[in-house]
């Protein structure tokens, strides 16, 4: 298991910890769609994996800033 992933994991767990105790969690991005440039993960591409697999029990919505 990637150190990476045990770093997500645990923020997940986080996460979820703090939406039990009635607070609200943000997941931000440093890119909103994939980049060639820039190699980090982007919300458009992990938005469904959190919605579907990782909190389907929870309401994620999915805003960009302007």
């Amino acid at each position: 298991m990637c150190c990476d992933h045990r770093k997500r994991e645990r923020a997940y767990t986080l996460i979820r910890a703090q939406i039990r105790n009635g607070s609200q969690a943000f997941i931000v991005y440093p890119l909103i769609d994939e980049s060639e440039k820039i190699e980090a993960p982007a919300a458009v591409d992990d938005f469904d994996t959190l919605s579907k697999e990782i909190f389907p029990d929870l309401k994620l919505a999915f805003c960009m800033a302007a």
